[in-house]
């Protein structure tokens, strides 16, 4: 016992230099998680700001779940038409709108015998389209690049086009007044006119193009299944394009028509204004449509995305 009782008494210094030891390392690492909740706490807001501005970044990218879809659509378009209505309503208030005799177009001239009162209301209508569709038409690529990547590609940069001279349509209104030199408004609110119709006709039939591709080839990324429910995505496809076709065709021919100054056809079906109305209300309503005919399990792919 006597020799047990002084090899405790000889390790007591060993013993106490191990504690002390032992309670530096523990100070030591409670100092350090204090500085690091410091450093952290001084870091939150940074970190909040990276991570939003990556939600937003992918948002505009299309990575958007059905629901959100649905959300956005009718927020988006709700207050797009609201504001074409406040257009079609101060332009009754100086004149009376027909889209016999007017284009779309005029709702935003601030010619005496326009909209003088409230063009500045179809100008924004049309800038906000641009904010409202560039999230849709990323949203059908991000979902047909399944099928085929380039031609989804090529379709994507045919729809950017369109909905970018859309945006600069709603910049430079149909007006008689001089922009530089000689050059009216009107002229080139024309040409961006006829670039975003042009590119908008091409890229409906791109997507119907790839749905055709889908039915073709059957083994996708996702599996050996067709990623689209053709009976009723057809059908409605074929509706629309065809509507759009005819107004195309129609619009063409009744401007040449007014070249060739035939008078025995009425003038009331031939007018460019009517089918010119007709086309836009088609492309926004199938801005609508279409994004809902595309698979919704895709969703899970597209989540997967979105948390990366």
């Amino acid at each position: 016992m006597e020799i047990q009782q002084q090899s405790i008494w000889d390790n007591m210094p060993k013993l106490q230099l191990q504690i002390s030891y032992s309670q530096d390392k523990l100070s030591t690492a409670n100092n350090s998680v204090v500085e690091a909740q410091e450093v952290s706490s001084l870091n939150c807001t940074p970190v909040m700001n990276d991570r939003k501005l990556n939600v937003q970044r992918k948002y505009l990218s299309g990575y958007l779940t059905t629901k959100q879809l649905v959300v956005h659509q009718i927020l988006g378009f709700t207050l797009i038409w609201s504001i074409y209505g406040a257009a079609y309503y101060t332009f009754n208030l100086s004149n009376s709108y027909s889209i016999l005799k007017h284009t779309f177009s005029l709702l935003g001239s601030w010619d005496s015998d326009c909209n003088p009162k409230g063009w500045y209301w179809f100008s924004a209508g049309m800038c906000l389209s641009f904010f409202v569709e560039v999230p849709i038409v990323m949203y059908i690529y991000q979902r047909l690049k399944l099928v085929n990547g380039k031609l989804a590609k090529w379709n994507a940069s045919f729809w950017m086009v369109g909905v970018s001279a859309q945006f600069l349509v709603g910049c430079c209104p149909s007006t008689n007044s001089l922009i530089f030199g000689n050059v009216k408004f009107e002229d080139v609110h024309n040409v961006l006119a006829a670039i975003t119709f042009i590119c908008l006709l091409i890229g409906a039939p791109l997507n119907g193009a790839l749905v055709g591709y889908d039915r073709r080839n059957s083994c996708t990324k996702i599996g050996k299944k067709n990623l689209f429910d053709h009976r009723f995505t057809d059908t409605c496809m074929a509706v629309i394009l065809l509507s759009m076709s005819v107004s195309v065709f129609i619009c063409v021919l009744g401007q040449m028509i007014d070249l060739l100054e035939i008078k025995s056809v009425p003038s009331p079906v031939w007018e460019f204004s009517l089918w010119e109305n007709v086309i836009i209300f088609t492309l926004y309503l199938y801005l609508i449509w279409f994004p809902f005919t595309l698979p919704n399990r895709c969703d899970n792919v597209v989540s997967q995305q979105l948390i990366m």
